[in-house]
Parts: structure tokens; C-alpha cells; sequence
């Protein structure tokens, strides 16, 4: 089986993309980021790029792909790939983000440091003003693809018979994922940041109700699949 794992910031990717790799050899593996070179902001330019790697050769490929680029992928290699996506509640989603980069070790994100929210009115703020920025509905983004972003297109794309999806919100689901690759998966190191405020239901709804196609896709695809 050859895999391509699409991975969405803050989904839980990291872990899953460690516990996906374990299972190939590590010559048949590889992870396409922008700082490689191997990835650009548009697909005309993704096709210059990934045509002068020799992606046939690889077994499991991952990294920040979004679909448009999976099938790029897919035209280049002519191969059969499967591929794994993580979805998660978009509330649990951005508080992870901002948990992220609240670290004191953390990096400016968009030009932007997020150490100094260190409340939750501060970071429900944040999100009022539409400061997420490139993080804005991003898992509909990236199971859509960049160049537009629809949710009838994500919800298709992640139900299509070659689309694996799993949720660290239902751990059950990366049995399934298991049962449906023949893959280990042992998923570590998740949920690192240390909480330093909860959200409660009200909180929660205002942000899903501004990541209103990512909440929608994720509740679709749960429902679809009998998550729970």
C-alpha cells in the first residue's frame, strides 16, 4: 500500500505522521515542506517542483499537503495512493494552535507573536478579529485544495473510496485505520502544551461557529462514519 498523509496543522498530525512512517522503510519515505523546496504556494508551481523528485520510488509520502496537491502527486507517480487524513474539533484545533505558539519558546506566526494572549478573553479576541489568518477553515482548505476552498468538495474528497480519515477526538478511529491499512499505528506525544485556560461550551461555540466550514465538515464526516 502507498500513502500519502495530508497533514492539517494541529489535527494530531505530528504523531500520526511519526507512527505512519515506523511502518516503511525509511529510503521509501518522504516528507514534502516548504523549507525542502518540494512545496510552493501554487500548484503550477508544485509541478515544476515535484516533477524533479522521483516520487514513484517512495511508499509513504507526507507533509502540509492539501488535496490538490495529492493529486498532482497521484498524475506524476500514475500509482494507486491511499490517503490518510486527521481531522479534528476546530475549537480543540485553534486552542491547540494558540497553545502552540503561546509557548515562550515559540515562533512569530504571520508576523505576528501570539506569547502575549495569555487569557481566554484575549484569545477568543483574537479569534473575533479574524486574526487567524492562514489558519482560517484550513481543514476545509486542505482536504478541498488551495485553489478554492469548498466544503461539498472536502466532504466528497474525504468520503471517496481512496480517503482514510481518523480524529484524535475519537481514538477509535485510528483502529479502523489500522484495520484498513494492516499499519501499526501507536500514536505518542499528543496534546504536549500544558492548558492555561479552558473553554467552555459558549467559548467553544463561538469559534466553531467562525470556523463554520471546518465545524461543518468535521461534524459531517463524524456523522458519516458513525463516530463517537
Amino acid at each position: 500500500m502507498k500513502i500519502i498523509f495530508l497533514h492539517c496543522h494541529k489535527t494530531g498530525g505530528t504523531s500520526l505522521d511519526e507512527a505512519l512512517s515506523k511502518n516503511f522503510d525509511p529510503t521509501r519515505s518522504i516528507r514534502l515542506n516548504h523549507q525542502k523546496k518540494y512545496l510552493a504556494n501554487s500548484i503550477k508551481k508544485n509541478n515544476e517542483l515535484l516533477s524533479r523528485i522521483a516520487l514513484e520510488k517512495f511508499d509513504y509520502v507526507s507533509g502540509h499537503i492539501c488535496w490538490d496537491t495529492h493529486k498532482l502527486i497521484r498524475s506524476l507517480t500514475n500509482k494507486d495512493w491511499t490517503v490518510v487524513f486527521a481531522l479534528r474539533n476546530p475549537a480543540d484545533q485553534l486552542y491547540s494552535f494558540f497553545k502552540h505558539h503561546n509557548r515562550a519558546d515559540a515562533p512569530c506566526v504571520n508576523h505576528q507573536s501570539l506569547k502575549n494572549l495569555d487569557t481566554k478573553e484575549k484569545f477568543l479576541r483574537w479569534i473575533t478579529l479574524n486574526e487567524v489568518k492562514h489558519f482560517f477553515n484550513n481543514q476545509t482548505t486542505f482536504a478541498s485544495g488551495h485553489s478554492v476552498r469548498r466544503l461539498d468538495d472536502a466532504v466528497a474528497n474525504l468520503l471517496s473510496p481512496n480517503c482514510l480519515a481518523a480524529s484524535i477526538d475519537y481514538p477509535k478511529t485510528f483502529s479502523r485505520l489500522e484495520e484498513r491499512t494492516g499499519l501499526k499505528i501507536k500514536l505518542q506525544h499528543l496534546n504536549k502544551a500544558p492548558d492555561r485556560f479552558a473553554l467552555d461550551d459558549h467559548d467553544r461555540g463561538q469559534v466553531e461557529s467562525i470556523q463554520n466550514l471546518d465545524s461543518q465538515l468535521f461534524s459531517t464526516v463524524s456523522a458519516h462514519f458513525g463516530w463517537s
